[in-house]
């Protein structure tokens, strides 16, 4: 019998990875909704729906990768994006809308934490393991350059009609369910027995819980991690809607933001070598002023894309950094259920924070939003600088 050559599923990967990920709608899906009508109080509602299923479904669809296998979970994730592309062009409420955002978010979760076992797995059955950095750092590359790639080609194609983008998505995720037919199931490393799911949920929670409890560095980390990136992911999405304000054509949208990506994925390459030269304290506390300062910004100058880019700058420079920082404090029998709690409380923010920022932009003007949101980071800023590293209070 022919024996299986599992390290062809990373090749697989490298290109499921491009399709996959070639997201021409996270450009303008935003402006698609206004569009439609929907307030910015309704879009924040929509994106807290999605952020509110992200959190309840990430324990049950990784329940579902090691019962049924990762390629399955790979490929039901896919499924769900075509579903919610077909959904989100046929919509014309908010109950709709919302139930696209759902299934988008579902998606998202039968894909997360599927893909890198998938890898993982594939390399343990050929002994070659210890490559996994390796390809994980040519995965994230690949994906940068498909974000900005699909950022460009959204805007491109949105500045003809909204709808032809979601046809788009549709299309290319069928290319992308075609690539991930040829993945090869690593079943010797399946889970042997049936996973009960509510009892997977409680687990997860209550280790979290105890392992961060009497960890004040690690519950600093990710506190400061999360209230950070979700500031910047919140005022990467709105700022769509600005620009849009200020006659910027879709195109040009896309090319702004496909200009932040690439400052997000420069940061994320010299981080490190950033990091060895100025050191860990001093990253921690500089980067929420640079962030806060950089969102005031934004509705004070005649040029936005330059501090909307060093914000996306940081943010990425931070994330790699504290993950760094957290996965060095999380002790190895843990590591998978912290940084499942971390991104936990990045969908606990954003869920608080979109729909109010979307409230105060409808009542007061989005100017006036994004001032308070960088006054908010800024306090935070200050209220960091009498933070040591290990979170404790520098009194």
């Amino acid at each position: 019998m022919k024996k299986i050559n599992y390290y062809n599923n990373i090749y697989v990967n490298y290109l499921f990875t491009f399709t996959k990920n070639l997201n021409v709608t996270q450009g303008i899906w935003m402006l698609y909704l206004a569009s439609k009508g929907m307030s910015l109080f309704q879009i924040g509602l929509l994106e807290g729906i999605f952020h509110v299923t992200s959190l309840l479904m990430e324990t049950p669809t990784g329940a579902i990768a090691d019962i049924f296998g990762r390629k399955t979970s790979r490929l039901i994730g896919v499924v769900l994006a075509i579903a919610a592309s077909a959904v989100m062009v046929l919509a014309d409420s908010f109950a709709l809308f919302a139930l696209s955002f759902v299934i988008t978010a579902l998606s998202y979760n039968f894909e997360s934490g599927a893909n890198e076992a998938l890898v993982y797995d594939s390399l343990l059955l050929e002994g070659k393991e210890t490559g996994y950095m390796k390809i994980a750092g040519r995965t994230e590359v690949v994906f940068q350059v498909t974000g900005i790639i699909a950022l460009i080609v959204g805007g491109f194609v949105g500045n003809i009609e909204y709808a032809f983008v979601y046809y788009l998505a549709i299309g290319l995720s069928v290319v992308s369910l075609g690539v991930g037919l040829f993945f090869t199931e690593p079943k010797a490393v399946l889970a042997k027995e049936k996973v009960r799911l509510l009892p997977a949920m409680k687990r997860q929670y209550v280790d979290s819980f105890h392992a961060i409890r009497h960890n004040s560095r690690l519950l600093y980390l990710i506190l400061f991690t999360a209230v950070l990136c979700a500031s910047v992911t919140l005022t990467f999405f709105y700022m769509q809607l600005a620009w849009k304000d200020n006659l910027l054509s879709t195109l040009q949208i896309g090319i702004y933001l496909a200009a932040s990506s690439l400052a997000a994925a420069l940061g994320a390459f010299f981080a490190a070598r950033i990091e060895k030269k100025l050191g860990e304290t001093f990253i921690l506390r500089a980067a929420p002023i640079v962030v806060a300062a950089a969102i005031i910004l934004l509705f004070f100058t005649d040029f936005a894309l330059i501090p909307f880019c060093i914000m996306n700058f940081v943010e990425a420079l931070i994330f790699v950094a504290t993950r760094d920082y957290i996965n060095k404090t999380i002790p190895s029998d843990k590591r998978a259920t912290i940084l499942s709690f971390e991104s936990l409380m990045f969908s606990l923010v954003m869920i608080m924070t979109f729909p109010l920022f979307g409230f105060i932009s409808d009542s007061v003007g989005m100017r006036y939003a994004f001032v308070m949101l960088g006054g908010l980071m800024m306090v935070m800023a200050i209220v960091n600088l009498g933070q040591r590293p290990n979170g404790r209070s520098g009194k």
